[in-house]
């Protein structure tokens, strides 16, 4: 996709998330499959939505659910083979790099709009470097997601995920600092990224996890990765 035919399926892909339709997602992969998931994700995580996107992208199966709310459920992995968990993987990252977009906004947009000792909080230097340190964070994770798209491989992927997860939970807790006690109320839109975020990071490997994997993984061969171009 040109610059023109990604503003334009990113436009479709917000008009299409409200509606749970991943038929766009479909018929995209098959076009561009890096812009397509780069896109609907990103743009899945900074809006919020939940949709059934993932399964276009590895096998998932649902199951009844028991308890209180049957309806719920659950959803299991099916035989994916590592090129499928790696697009998952890979596709999350996305999702959380857009949701930390948001986070960092709803508090840069705080920082700049409340007042105290008659100035913004943003002139302050503590609340700056929680913002600086944040946007640092999100563009290591965009990195990391432009090299695994370089060198796809299994590998890339969990960097590629770790590095977001982690990213993502940064941008959390130092948004939450600046947010303050509106940060923590119902009627701030920041408590539902909060969540979302930490929940992705546990989907397909946590930041930890991935990580103490990546380290066994290097232990085991004794071979460092060919060096990924960011």
């Amino acid at each position: 996709m040109d610059d023109a035919e990604r503003d334009l399926y990113g436009k479709a892909v917000a008009a299409a998330l409200p509606t749970g339709d991943v038929s766009l997602l479909r018929d995209a992969l098959t076009e561009d499959p890096v812009a397509a998931v780069a896109l609907w994700f990103e743009i899945q995580g900074a809006t919020n939505a939940v949709t059934d996107a993932l399964g276009e992208l590895i096998p998932l199966r649902r199951e009844v659910g028991v308890g209180i709310d049957p309806e719920f459920g659950r959803v299991t992995i099916g035989d994916a083979t590592d090129e499928a968990v790696a697009q998952a993987r890979r596709a999350l990252a996305h999702e959380l790099v857009g949701a930390s977009f948001v986070m960092l906004d709803l508090a840069r947009t705080h920082a700049l709009a409340r007042i105290q000792f008659d100035r913004p909080i943003a002139q302050f230097q503590a609340v700056r470097h929680r913002l600086a340190e944040s946007q640092v964070a999100i563009d290591a994770a965009k990195a990391a997601l432009h090299g695994a798209w370089n060198q796809p491989t299994p590998f890339t992927a969990m960097v590629a995920k770790a590095t977001a997860g982690r990213s993502a939970r940064t941008v959390a807790r130092h948004a939450q600092q600046v947010l303050a006690g509106i940060g923590f109320t119902a009627e701030h839109p920041f408590h539902r990224y909060f969540k979302r975020v930490f929940a992705l990071d546990h989907t397909f490997g946590s930041s930890h996890a991935l990580t103490r994997g990546l380290g066994e993984q290097l232990l085991e061969t004794r071979q460092l990765p060919p060096p990924v171009a960011l």
